[in-house]
């Protein structure tokens, strides 16, 4: 693995040709979809390049607590290289870095794939019955990053005085 960096137009036709050997038809994205993430203020699309090409990609949509990876593929020839387990770290700094409180995601609930989510620190909350289509679940898998999330309590809503907040947490409160 050579390096991560964010992606370019340039980078599209490598993007594109990693989607059709990694997902099924009906779960590719489009060409598309993918220009429009690339110019979209609210995704970050990185690469990871080895030897000058284009060997694997992440996609993640960035909202204002909750930060949601849609997809991450590697070139086939590649797998079990460590390509997948940098460009998966990476969104990890990313979103930890820009401030989100958590790290979520989708997969197919194949035991290798959600293992190895697990072992990045994604813990399963809901299965999602029929996701990619009748009789094809997937599993919704979350990274915590702030304590209050981890331990249970949910984050207050925005724009809550700090007595209510204390208050919808269970604490003390002057409401």
């Amino acid at each position: 693995m050579t390096g991560i960096r964010p992606a370019v137009p340039g980078d599209i036709d490598a993007i594109m040709a990693i989607e059709q050997t990694a997902f099924d038809p009906e779960r590719r994205a489009s060409r598309r979809s993918l220009v429009r993430a690339l110019g979209s203020a609210r995704q970050i699309v990185m690469v990871c390049e080895s030897a000058g090409r284009v060997v694997g990609y992440a996609i993640l949509w960035r909202f204002e607590h909750t930060w949601r990876l849609y997809s991450i593929a590697t070139d086939p020839a590649v797998q079990g290289g460590g390509v997948g387990t940098g460009l998966l770290e990476a969104a990890i700094a990313a979103a930890r870095g820009g401030g989100a409180r958590w790290l979520q995601l989708e997969a197919r609930p194949a035991p290798a794939l959600t293992n190895w989510y697990a072992k990045h620190g994604f813990r399963p909350i809901a299965t999602l019955s029929d996701y990619y289509g009748p009789g094809d679940d997937a599993v919704r898998m979350r990274l915590c990053f702030r304590r209050d999330v981890q331990r249970g309590r949910q984050p207050a809503p925005t724009g809550t005085s700090t007595a209510k907040k204390k208050a919808l947490q269970g604490g003390p409160s002057a409401i």
